[in-house]
């Protein structure tokens, strides 16, 4: 299968973990840069999820994220914040996206360049969020 360019990927990591993820006919296409309202230190808030699939009715039932090691390392850039305050920045933000009800999968740089690994954690993702169905319903 073609995979078609778009520029809603913000990293190489989304990119390819998409090409990934199309080579498995058993997953659906996913929405990209999905906006998520949630409460996050006491205001409303809207997150991006890398990825995500919601149920017949439009609901986000999935949000998937991959993680590249370097957004969370010393070298990368973070102004005048530490990249401990980082991380758990990041925490808070999953933390507040799983209140709203959709379960979150995350994946790796190493998950990506191995398909089955990616495919199936995706995939167990998609079945318990009702999205894929074992067998007949």
């Amino acid at each position: 299968m073609v995979v078609s360019a778009n520029g809603l990927s913000e990293r190489v990591g989304e990119s390819v973990s998409r090409l990934v993820l199309s080579e498995n006919p058993q997953i659906p296409t996913p929405d990209l840069q999905v906006a998520i309202p949630v409460d996050l230190d006491g205001k409303r808030k809207t997150v991006r999820g890398d990825f995500g699939r919601r149920d017949v009715d439009g609901v986000l039932r999935v949000v998937g994220e991959f993680d590249g090691r370097l957004e969370y390392h010393r070298s990368t850039p973070f102004g005048d914040r530490l990249p401990e305050d980082v991380i758990y920045e990041e925490k808070l933000r999953e933390d507040a996206i799983r209140a709203t009800g959709p379960l979150l999968v995350r994946w790796t740089w190493s998950d990506s360049m191995r398909p089955r690994i990616l495919h199936a954690r995706v995939i167990a993702a998609l079945r318990a969020a009702g999205i894929l169905w074992c067998g007949p319903r």
